[in-house]
């Protein structure tokens, strides 16, 4: 009722706290619906969420062309995301893929989803590895500190 009530009418701002929790699928689904269109209506759109890497994938998908309801986004995600850990091919390729197409391809084109699933793979990997530069300097500090005191004691 609260959710009715408050999506009554359009808004140019719209302010959305942890908006998610909603009842039954078909609740979600329609609950959906009507943010998808106060959202396309709207002219500035705040989102709260503890889940900064849901709500990056959900507006990096729009430059890509695609469309996927964020309730979506949010259950299938964390899936892509373990899929993508699994240590069953090189650099983790394929399965990440394999997983975006098994959930999200109603949402786009086959091509347009492998397209973002790798420029979204190949920029998580890029993050990484700039993030073990910033700290190799002090990794190689502790390694080597460590190695000294081992060879120390034999």
């Amino acid at each position: 009722m609260a959710f009715a009530i408050s999506t009554a009418v359009s808004a140019d701002i719209i302010l959305m706290d942890e908006w998610l929790t909603v009842g039954d699928a078909d609740l979600a689904a329609k609950s959906q619906r009507r943010l998808n269109e106060l959202m396309g209506s709207a002219k500035i759109v705040v989102l709260a969420s503890h889940d900064t890497s849901v709500l990056a994938q959900y507006w990096a998908l729009a430059l890509f062309g695609i469309a996927i309801p964020f309730v979506k986004l949010m259950l299938f995600l964390p899936l892509v995301f373990l899929a993508a850990a699994l240590p069953i091919s090189v650099a983790h390729l394929g399965t990440s893929q394999a997983a975006w197409l098994l959930f999200f391809s109603g949402s786009a084109s086959n091509a347009k989803i492998l397209a973002y699933s790798l420029a979204a793979h190949f920029t998580f990997m890029f993050c990484n590895g700039l993030i073990g530069l910033f700290y190799l300097p002090r990794a190689s500090r502790e390694l080597t500190a460590l190695d000294e005191t081992t060879s120390g004691h034999k």
